[in-house]
């Protein structure tokens, strides 16, 4: 995904930061906002279809009811699909969210919508460290100003930067007892 995809790799990393304050065992609640850019390139694929593939980086910014606010490094590699004909798009993607040198979060996304934004669902895969056994999801939308812009490229065109928004408004997780 073009900018959609950086958005969710934020995301990720801030569910990591607040990941570390909870208890062992017991369900949490966090809200993250990514923003996030992106790279990668565009390839037509089909004769209405375009590919994006490429990668979003971002900080995630997760914040617990409470007000307690954690952040997060995230990467996200992605695959974007946008239909030229109807302006349609689905994505999907990995994300590692780096708290510290051996604590990590994976996920993964899927999202559809039209070209700009995307909502899908979000899903912890696992960690490292603290991480480890973590499990949780929430729902996702992705938003990004530059809505046309691989509509107008050609084919194999460098997405050298693109920008956007991701939010992940109730990400429930749980941490294993250790």
């Amino acid at each position: 995904m073009t900018i959609h995809g950086r958005f969710i790799i934020a995301l990720a990393g801030a569910a990591a930061a607040i990941l570390v304050n909870a208890a062992a065992a017991e369900e949490k609640t966090i809200s993250i906002t990514i923003p996030w850019t992106g790279e990668g390139r565009i390839y037509q694929i089909g004769v209405d279809q375009l590919q994006f593939l490429g990668h979003l980086d971002g900080i995630a910014y997760a914040e617990s009811p409470s007000g307690q606010l954690d952040e997060g490094l995230v990467s996200c590699p992605i695959v974007q699909y946008i239909s030229t004909k109807n302006a349609k798009t689905s994505g999907r993607g990995h994300c590692t969210i780096i708290l510290s040198g051996e604590d990590a979060v994976f996920a993964e996304f899927t999202c559809n919508g039209q070209v700009g934004g995307c909502k899908g669902e979000f899903r912890l895969t696992g960690g490292t460290g603290r991480f480890k056994g973590v499990t949780g999801s929430s729902k996702l939308v992705i938003r990004s100003p530059l809505r046309a812009i691989a509509m107008d490229m050609a084919n194999g065109a460098i997405v050298r930067t693109g920008s956007g928004l991701a939010r992940l408004p109730e990400l429930k997780f749980t941490l294993p007892d250790n």
